[in-house]
């Protein structure tokens, strides 16, 4: 199955020129037959319709508060060359119900084992305070494409190494020009508890 995205280029004048391009997906026969879907878009224009493709698990799971869950859909997928598949949060998931994806990026040439029925496994983290249910008419994230850079690695002597920039060796995000994420109650109703999260109140 053959689903569109969009690509950009220029024009000799510069101008942004806009073409289709083709973001593939399968679903493993074992999967289909279990109710696995393609991802799809609500509103499917190319070129004025959604953003990106609703992705479904093949059954129905519950993820608690505070905690992480997984779920296969059953799904492989190829991203056109240049592009790389990224997995967001549905805005209503994440505004309402506080499920976002735990983990965001595809590299390019990743591909299931193609004898697991279980496809692409995608994750997800709840923030919010109650448990959430999805299934295969409800979709828990989105898929977009991102642009691959064509970037290389260049080692260099550290010397040459522009340290004297505005930032300079201030870390961690640097909100509000604190160091600590946590500071201030910037990420209101969590506790920091070792390496996990725990939702104590509401986030409003």
């Amino acid at each position: 199955m053959v689903s569109g995205g969009l690509a950009w280029g220029l024009s000799v004048h510069g101008r942004k020129k806009m073409e289709v391009v083709e973001f593939l997906f399968s679903i493993h026969p074992d999967a289909k037959v279990k109710g696995a879907r393609l991802p799809d878009k609500k509103h499917p224009d190319p070129l004025t319709g959604d953003a990106g493709w609703d992705v479904y698990p093949i059954k129905e799971f519950t993820v608690q508060p505070g905690e992480s869950a997984s779920f296969a859909t059953g799904l492989t997928f190829v991203a056109p060359p240049g592009w790389f598949p990224e997995v967001v949060a549905k805005t209503g998931n994440a505004r309402t119900r506080r499920v976002i994806p735990a983990a965001v990026v595809f590299d390019w040439g990743y591909r299931p084992d193609p004898n697991d029925a279980d496809g692409a496994v995608f994750s997800v983290l709840n923030v919010g305070t109650e448990a959430q249910t999805f299934g295969p008419d409800k979709a828990p994230v989105q898929l977009i494409l991102r642009p691959l850079c064509p970037a290389i690695s260049v080692e260099v002597p550290h010397g040459e190494i522009d340290h004297n920039t505005e930032r300079g060796a201030k870390r961690y995000g640097m909100a509000d020009g604190e160091a600590d994420p946590f500071a201030n109650g910037r990420f209101e109703g969590v506790e920091k508890t070792g390496a996990k999260l725990v939702v104590w109140d509401h986030i409003k």
